[in-house]
């Protein structure tokens, strides 16, 4: 009788132990279920990169009678556009800005050795790109070169006025007012100079090619 009684009291125990164990599982899964839907993923924060300015780079070119320099400052920087400023400064320390630039990274602008006219009026750059060379002019005081233009540009006008010819090269100046221009026949091949005239914006042949 003893043995069976006991027998129940142990199967009951089982049982209940089984049930709260079983219990037990269940909350727990539902705990981490919870935790496990209801966590925030951690956000990614990136710092801005610093942008770090690069050096000038200077070029200095003196006029003949080396009373006023032609200074041009180029900034590079890398993902951005090249910014080119040039200017004048005379005896008196007096700058004058001549021209601003920014370009990409396949185009370029210098001064031109034979960058001054003799009479340290006029100044010529030289803007070099994939396609063609531009070559501007201004007057070195940083006034408009003419009443309706900053400044010119030789191989736009060469090609308004001068359409069967191609310029090769601007080697620089022959007189106060005129500039030397190389160029070549687009048809016959046929090596040309002409004169530039500040003055007057036009081009006169030459019978003799300056090589």
């Amino acid at each position: 009788m003893h043995t069976i009684r006991q027998q129940l009291e142990m199967l009951f125990i089982i049982s209940l132990g089984t049930a709260l164990g079983l219990f037990v599982l269940l909350q727990t899964n539902k705990v981490n279920t919870r935790r496990m839907f209801s966590g925030v993923l951690p956000t990614q924060i990136i710092q801005p990169t610093k942008t770090l300015a690069s050096p000038i780079q200077t070029s200095i070119m003196d006029s003949p009678d080396g009373t006023i320099t032609l200074t041009m400052e180029k900034q590079q920087q890398s993902g951005l556009p090249t910014k080119y400023f040039f200017y004048t400064i005379g005896l008196q320390s007096d700058q004058k800005t001549i021209f601003n630039k920014e370009v990409d990274d396949t185009e370029n602008l210098s001064i031109p050795y034979n960058a001054w006219s003799p009479d340290n009026k006029y100044v010529f750059l030289k803007e070099s790109t994939p396609t063609i060379n531009n070559y501007y002019v201004f007057a070195s005081s940083g006034n408009p070169l003419y009443p309706d233009k900053q400044y010119i540009n030789i191989q736009e006008l060469f090609s308004e006025q001068v359409p069967d010819f191609a310029i090769t090269d601007v080697t620089g100046w022959a007189d106060s007012v005129l500039v030397v221009v190389n160029t070549v026949s687009k048809k016959q091949g046929q090596k040309v100079s002409f004169w530039f005239d500040v003055s007057s914006q036009s081009f006169i042949r030459l019978s003799t090619y300056f090589d």
